[in-house]
């Protein structure tokens, strides 16, 4: 296997899924020769060993406050700690774990497939009743949500990795991946250009 760059892992609900989770994060940490980055939500992250946890890149809230930290922004905050075509394990709910392999895609990570996956199979962890978000205490709530999340993602998938200044950016046609690798979501190249217009 090619070496692999980061581990990204995404958490699901507010329960007990996110200890499976983390588990799985450690087995595959443990298993792969060398540890990658481990870039990993606060609910996982808090279900992880002390060893892991203190390495871990640790994505807790959303940049513009108050906003859900839905699974978007949590790639996108991830893919500033990779570089372009970074090659990369998605840890994620089995049912969760196509759609944010997808996103990964567009922002230009290149997550394991299925077939490559030897650890696909741990993803397969249970829902949790007792989770504050309620489609993801169940399978039926979960695929009407999921329904709902890949009609919006087909909307947005052209936009995902644009910056807020995409339709100034003289650079924009080669879709240039810095929109997500600067602060507050756009390039060092337009934090510049906003100064001197401002």
């Amino acid at each position: 296997m090619r070496q692999i760059d980061a581990i990204i892992g995404l958490s699901f609900g507010t329960g007990e899924t996110n200890q499976y989770l983390a588990k799985v994060v450690e087995k595959i940490a443990k298993e792969l020769p060398k540890i990658p980055r481990i870039i990993v939500q606060k609910e996982i992250a808090e279900n992880l060993d002390e060893k892991l946890k203190k390495r871990s890149i640790v994505i807790s809230e959303h940049r513009q406050k108050g906003k859900y930290l839905d699974t978007i922004e949590v790639l996108k905050q991830a893919r500033m700690f990779c570089e372009v075509e970074d090659r990369v394990i998605i840890v994620a709910q089995k049912y969760h774990w196509d759609r944010a392999c997808k996103i990964a895609k567009i922002l230009r990570l290149e997550p394991l497939k299925k077939e490559e996956m030897k650890w696909y199979n741990d993803l397969d962890v249970p829902f949790d009743w007792n989770s504050k978000q309620w489609w993801t205490k169940c399978l039926l709530f979960y695929l009407m949500w999921e329904l709902v999340a890949r009609i919006f993602l087909w909307f947005r998938r052209n936009f995902i990795a644009r910056c807020e200044f995409w339709e100034m950016c003289p650079y924009f046609h080669e879709q240039n991946i810095t929109c997500v690798s600067g602060d507050q979501n756009y390039c060092g190249y337009y934090r510049e250009i906003s100064k001197n217009n401002g």
